[in-house]
């Protein structure tokens, strides 16, 4: 996930993680490796190491070179807490691991990505949302193909103009340089997900946030990142599809 998992770290209750939140309501080890300001897709410079498309790579070869490249090169730029995030991937054993949630869209959306492969001559498939996601996916099952993936839609967010609220993700204004809004990367995980034949959490429109009462789970002065309201939200409805998938399963 980006930094709606990754920038929260359990230093105290205001800084609870959801992937704490997560363990706590389902009873399971639950690993945060969330990286703040990363995509699904292909990004820029030394931030591109830990998209999810370089990190499913990392994931199946357990070579974190390009991580720690990263991490050495961009020191300054980097967050900190990458070095400790990645640490963390590298001793996980994998065979062990019952889920995997993919939770990225809004750097996406907010970084113009295009949604589709078929918009844009790509070199890669990892360069458009949906290529990196299905890449992700495909790459960790053929080599992993007992875990469970699961996507997680993007949330709604707001924006913030001379200080004060100015719209919503809900809105028309909110379309990026692409022409996309943030909803229709919430519905590009619900494609992929059918496509590949596994679950997508929908947290954009379940969790219910809206002009109306938005302040209840964000602060005023930030549309992005949840407060510790909006991130329990959140972490709920996650927490609580993940023990019916287990109820499925018995």
């Amino acid at each position: 996930g980006d930094s709606i998992f990754g920038n929260y770290r359990d230093t105290s209750e205001d800084d609870k993680s959801i992937s704490k939140m997560i363990a706590e309501q389902t009873d399971s080890i639950c690993y945060n490796v969330g990286f703040g300001g990363c995509r699904m897709a292909t990004h820029s410079n030394y931030w591109d190491a830990f998209s999810m498309h370089s990190l499913a790579d990392s994931i199946v070869s357990s070579d974190w070179t390009l991580q720690e490249k990263a991490l050495a090169d961009g020191a300054q730029t980097l967050p900190a807490y990458f070095s400790e995030t990645i640490n963390c991937l590298k001793e996980i054993n994998w065979n062990e691991i019952d889920y995997i949630t993919i939770a990225y869209g809004t750097n996406d959306y907010s970084g113009n990505v295009f949604l589709h492969g078929t918009e844009h001559s790509f070199t890669n498939e990892w360069d458009s949302f949906k290529g990196a996601l299905k890449y992700s996916i495909r790459t960790i099952q053929n080599a992993y193909p007992d875990i469970q993936i699961v996507i997680i839609t993007p949330m709604w967010r707001f924006f913030i103009n001379d200080g004060n609220y100015s719209h919503s993700s809900d809105d028309p204004e909110s379309v990026n340089t692409r022409g996309y809004l943030l909803t229709e990367y919430v519905s590009a995980c619900f494609e992929i997900a059918e496509e590949l034949q596994i679950p997508c959490i929908d947290t954009y429109y379940t969790l219910g946030i809206n002009q109306s009462n938005y302040l209840n789970y964000f602060n005023s002065y930030d549309g992005t990142h949840p407060n510790t309201n909006g991130r329990l939200l959140r972490a709920n409805v996650i927490s609580n599809a993940l023990l019916d998938f287990e109820r499925t399963k018995k």
